[in-house]
């Protein structure tokens, strides 16, 4: 339940700033990509 939380921070635009840390830029990128899939599907 968890991982759909940070989904929906993304699709909602709660979320749409990437972190300047490297690390956590790429875990935005993977939640990012992860969220334009779901709502690609959805549709």
């Amino acid at each position: 339940m968890e991982h759909e939380n940070e989904l929906w921070d993304i699709i909602d635009g709660s979320d749409t700033t990437p972190p300047t840390d490297d690390e956590a830029a790429k875990m935005w990128k993977v939640k990012a990509g992860k969220a334009m899939y779901a709502s690609q599907c959805n549709h």
